[in-house]
């Protein structure tokens, strides 16, 4: 088959996109949180003196309430991009292929970019995320503004603990954020507060920045409207067969990613998915690599068979996973079976 390098290479490309646009979506997302945090210094933290307690709080929750929608606003342009970038990547590179083999490209993808993008942006994940970021960065900035009421605390170390938990702070990496139990007596002193037990709880109970759930949303999200649009495309595409699951060169533990590149769950060879059925990630952060496999050129013109069922899967044991792994590699597997189901 002529040109089947070139549409390899095409598709390679469009999944580099993706990937460049996941940075590009933690900028915005990280360049809001720093407007806000200067907000909130300069009218919620600045004006503590002469507002009453009431209106600093409901100020402060205002602030951080348009921060969610902005933030939504910023990951659904991300999400858009990125499905329409992966879509018109796709379009180009089938066209191409047919006219490398004497053909007369069709139509296809017809609004592919628009349904990839409405498919990703109705996740009941992604709602959930921002819906804990509004909630989480209100809940520790009103907390932090009450204690800083009570006490008289510095507009100055008022200023710098709202800073760190929603942007977090290089005396802090995210694994002592992360990790709870890493946040002793030295980070509350630190951060300005008495080195008491219930101030101990306080920092611990807000330890997590919200600009770390920013960036696993910016990581997430357009490598999921990549995943979707690349899903789309090849059930609609005459020419895809399927996909091989390619473990990324970046993975260093064996997990359900190695089992979905390594076992045979539909008779078609070792990591071979039907194109209706591929698995989503198992596991967040999961950068592995779906490969097309393609049809042969007579069959192009001819409708495609009807995808095999899903054999049995092996035990945990058995793969070698975790409970936990094993949970989510079924999981994944049998999501794709109950969308062929609704489609």
């Amino acid at each position: 088959m002529r040109g089947d390098d070139a549409y390899r290479r095409a598709i390679a490309d469009a999944r580099r996109s993706a990937l460049a646009l996941t940075q590009d979506l933690a900028d915005d997302l990280l360049e809001l949180l720093e407007r806000v945090v200067d907000e909130l210094a300069a009218r919620v933290v600045t004006g503590m003196a002469t507002r009453s307690d009431r209106e600093t709080l409901a100020l402060a929750r205002a602030i951080l309430s348009q921060l969610a929608v902005d933030m939504a606003s910023a990951t659904r342009r991300g999400i858009e991009l990125t499905t329409s970038t992966v879509s018109t990547a796709y379009a180009e590179a089938t066209a191409a292929l047919y006219v490398a083999n004497g053909l007369e490209a069709p139509v296809l993808f017809q609004r592919l970019n628009v349904r990839a993008a409405q498919a990703v942006l109705a996740r009941r994940d992604l709602a959930v995320s921002l819906r804990t970021i509004r909630s989480t960065s209100i809940d520790a900035v009103e907390s932090i503004l009450r204690q800083a009421i009570l006490e008289g605390t510095p507009q100055r170390l008022v200023a710098q603990r709202i800073r760190l938990h929603i942007l977090g702070s290089e005396i802090f990496p995210d694994r002592v954020l992360l990790d709870r139990r890493r946040i002793g007596f030295e980070v509350v002193r630190l951060l300005g507060y008495e080195p008491t037990r219930e101030n101990l709880n306080l920092v611990r109970s807000l330890g997590r920045s919200i600009a770390h759930r920013a960036r696993r949303i910016a990581r997430t999200e357009p490598m999921v409207a990549q995943w979707e649009a690349n899903r789309q495309m090849a059930v609609e595409s005459p020419v895809v067969a399927g996909f091989r699951w390619r473990v990324s060169s970046r993975h260093q533990v064996r997990d359900q990613c190695d089992t979905l590149a390594e076992t045979d769950f539909y008779g078609l060879g070792a990591g071979i998915h039907p194109a209706d059925l591929l698995p989503a990630r198992p596991h967040p952060h999961c950068i592995c690599v779906h490969t097309h496999v393609l049809r042969a050129l007579e069959d192009w013109s001819r409708p495609k068979p009807v995808s095999p069922p899903l054999r049995i899967i092996p035990s945990a044991e058995v793969l070698e996973l975790s409970p936990s792994e094993h949970e989510s590699l079924v999981a994944s597997l049998q999501a794709a079976e109950a969308g062929r189901a609704a489609a």
